[in-house]
């Protein structure tokens, strides 16, 4: 999610306090942050529903609804299982707080910009496309498959990649860490599968969640674009990402996030277009 250094500041000196008030008022709040910035310009709205889900887009809009006190429960049971680095409940609150805006915010932009052709790739334009009138025909047992495997799904990963980008961007201290941790999670775990002698990708398994069958796509994304959004790698790149992090795991070490980052930039300088993402 680009946002401008502006509209990042002004959420810098939101979120980086002791607590933040989990009311109508601080909704509103981020909501005229992020309005101003070109990336959305004025068109998030936002409003309460009973509907017991913390967070979500009303469907063909651009309205986030939200129920906030879904939301505390939620977040206050996640808090309750193990905090990480000694984070309080009011910490989880602030993290998941603009974390729920940065995830449903990006797929209010995968649907406009795919829409609009925004994308500076083809492949991209087209995958969120697909995407978005999926959503539209889906029937009943598609609506369940997707409740199950919801994490699989390639827009929803890069929906969650992005959140924890914006995190990162964001706060400071142990909640940086902590939105860290999320990103590697996301890249790394629930995505990519390898099965004999080639990878099943996130887009590969979206499209057939949705019985999508005609689904192609280019070799013209960098390869940090590409990971990121779930698309296709090869088997070679496979090993040479996640080789060093199940090596790591046996031997009981912790992932060491900025090898697995500077992994990803050695492929994606070895890559055949220059990553706008760097």
């Amino acid at each position: 999610m680009k946002l401008e250094k502006n509209t990042k500041d002004e959420l810098k000196n939101m979120f980086n306090v002791p607590r933040i008030d989990i009311e109508e008022k601080s909704v509103q709040h981020i909501v005229e942050i992020l309005n101003r910035d070109p990336l959305f310009d004025n068109i998030l709205e936002s409003k309460p529903t009973n509907k017991p889900s913390p967070f979500r887009i009303v469907a063909d809009t651009t309205i986030i609804a939200h129920n906030l006190e879904f939301f505390k429960k939620n977040v206050a049971a996640v808090h309750s299982r193990k905090p990480f680095y000694d984070l309080t409940l009011e910490d989880y609150y602030r993290f998941y707080l603009l974390y729920s805006f940065g995830h449903e915010g990006e797929h209010i932009i995968q649907a406009e910009h795919s829409v609009k052709g925004l994308y500076p790739y083809a492949d991209l334009n087209n995958a969120y496309k697909i995407a978005a009138v999926d959503h539209i025909k889906c029937s009943t047992m598609d609506l369940f498959i997707y409740k199950i495997f919801h994490d699989y799904f390639f827009y929803e990963r890069n929906a969650d990649i992005e959140a924890a980008k914006l995190s990162m961007d964001i706060f400071d201290d142990d909640l940086f860490s902590y939105a860290a941790l999320a990103h590697f999670n996301h890249l790394f775990c629930k995505c990519y599968t390898l099965r004999g002698n080639r990878v099943i990708s996130p887009v590969e398994r979206t499209m057939k969640y949705i019985h999508e069958k005609d689904f192609t796509y280019s070799d013209e994304l960098p390869f940090d674009i590409a990971f990121d959004n779930g698309f296709p790698i090869t088997v070679e790149e496979y090993h040479y990402l996640f080789d060093p992090l199940y090596e790591e795991m046996k031997n009981g070490e912790a992932c060491d996030y900025n090898d697995a980052m500077n992994r990803i930039q050695t492929l994606t300088l070895g890559s055949q277009e220059t990553s706008s993402n760097r």
